[in-house]
């Protein structure tokens, strides 16, 4: 995330700043940039402390941005029941006021895309992540009778049908006839939208911000790392390519024995997520490069032709 100093009177101020800093106790000191959303992301001390706070806060008048704020409290219940609850960020809680909604925790720093540790905090990242995917094994919730697709499986394609442009369409129509079956075994974290720019590393351990709002929160995990690796790669980070061979040799190697599954369930997983990633990059250049947007369509149809 990048810093910016706040500024009462730009067009983006549609937040009484005055009114969350009393709720708080705090003092606003500046705010990231805003997500693709609407969002507003706003700093905070509190008064005679270090204390550094985030609100992610959505203005009334903005549906997307409430309802991502409303998907994202979602995500962080589900996440707690599931067995996630390391990596909800702490003094976590949520804003009511008048002029919109808003989520507040402890202020995380930067991000690991920020940070760009390169091969060695992927490494922890990993470590510290396989523990906890290990907590929130289940049984497997089902397939759908279309093709014995599994339901997590679905539950990525309709988070692609949410950015459709051009090409989207006719690559579900190609996820929808692939073959999907084999031996799936349990199921366990699967959290989407599972990018370096939402994964904080700190001595506690690790924090995702910004869940979406799942259908369910349980899978494949190597959907999660697939798509940490193309969002990894897309921006052209440290050791990107390396540790896109590390990640999915270890989901290889260590979740077929976890989860039972065959080999064959763990690659088209770690497929899937990178997929989705395409589908996410080329979607948001839908207007503003639209020869780059064309390229992470091709890629993602690669994928699966």
């Amino acid at each position: 995330m990048l810093v910016k100093t706040f500024n009462e009177n730009s067009k983006e101020a549609k937040v009484d700043i005055k009114n969350i800093e009393k709720l708080l106790g705090a003092q606003n000191v500046g705010s990231y940039d805003s997500g693709h959303m609407g969002c507003q992301i706003l700093r905070f001390e509190r008064n005679g402390q270090r204390e550094g706070l985030v609100v992610k806060f959505a203005p009334k008048a903005d549906q997307s941005a409430l309802n991502e704020v409303r998907g994202n409290l979602h995500g962080y219940k589900e996440m707690k029941a599931l067995g996630m609850s390391e990596l909800v960020p702490s003094n976590m809680g949520e804003l009511t006021l008048s002029d919109g909604e808003g989520v507040v925790m402890r202020d995380l720093g930067f991000s690991m895309n920020a940070l760009n540790g390169g091969e060695a905090a992927c490494t922890l990242l990993l470590k510290r992540l396989m523990r906890i995917i290990k907590n929130t094994v289940v049984e497997f919730p089902g397939r759908s009778l279309e093709n014995e697709r599994p339901m997590f499986v679905d539950e990525v394609m309709s988070h692609m049908s949410r950015f459709t442009h051009q090409g989207v369409p006719e690559l579900l129509a190609l996820l929808k006839q692939s073959d999907w079956t084999g031996k799936w075994g349990k199921s366990a974290l699967m959290l989407l939208d599972f990018t370096p720019d939402n994964i904080f590393l700190h001595a506690e351990g690790i924090s995702f911000m910004d869940p979406w709002m799942q259908g369910t929160y349980l899978g494949n995990p190597a959907v999660s790392l697939g798509q940490f690796v193309a969002s990894m790669q897309r921006a052209d980070m440290a050791d990107a390519q390396k540790v896109g061979r590390m990640f999915e040799d270890e989901c290889v190697s260590k979740l077929p024995p976890l989860l039972g599954c065959d080999v064959l369930t763990v690659e088209r997983s770690f497929r899937l997520g990178r997929t989705l990633q395409c589908v996410l990059s080329s979607y948001v250049r839908r207007e503003s490069d639209k020869a780059l947007a064309a390229i992470f369509m091709a890629r993602a149809h690669g994928f699966w032709s």
